[in-house]
């Protein structure tokens, strides 16, 4: 169960492509603020993601990526990139509201991965001149489970 979290981490962030007529070398976010989550979730090395923690229980997945100085995409783009990393994706949520005194985009999103059900909740935004996608990743029967652990993650996630 957890190296299928780990192989959705995986697809979800490396299949963001974007195509830009000038490049830009695209770089990380500095001084990014969060509260890692608590037990039962450890850090886990991705280097698809900034940073990424893994339930010890369910599998569950919460990680943040940021992409600073590349194309100027919608948040609309960003959620299609994101979405694309699973199969039959099922989007039962996208709104739109502030998020980091920012536009943003959350959505909630049901899929397949392997055959395997999985959902998961994307916020989406934009801030100087960085993209950011926070997500939380895991099967579909587990996956409310832990959910509040991501909604503490991003009550405290503050982006420079």
């Amino acid at each position: 169960m957890r190296h299928l979290a780990l192989y959705i981490l995986f697809l979800l962030l490396t299949s963001c492509v974007s195509v830009n007529v000038n490049p830009s070398k695209v770089t990380r976010a500095k001084d990014v603020e969060f509260i890692a989550p608590s037990s039962p979730f450890h850090s886990i090395q991705n280097n698809s993601v900034d940073q990424a923690w893994q339930s010890k229980n369910t599998g569950n997945t919460i990680a943040y990526l940021s992409e600073c100085g590349g194309s100027d995409i919608s948040l609309k783009q960003m959620e299609t990139e994101s979405l694309s990393a699973i199969s039959q994706p099922n989007i039962l949520e996208s709104k739109t509201g502030t998020y980091n005194d920012r536009e943003s985009l959350e959505s909630l999103a049901a899929g397949k991965v392997d055959g395997i059900e999985i959902k998961m909740k994307l916020i989406l935004f934009k801030k100087n001149n960085c993209n950011y996608t926070i997500s939380y990743i895991g099967r579909k029967d587990p996956f409310s489970a832990e959910e509040n652990y991501f909604q503490k993650f991003i009550s405290g996630f503050k982006a420079p």
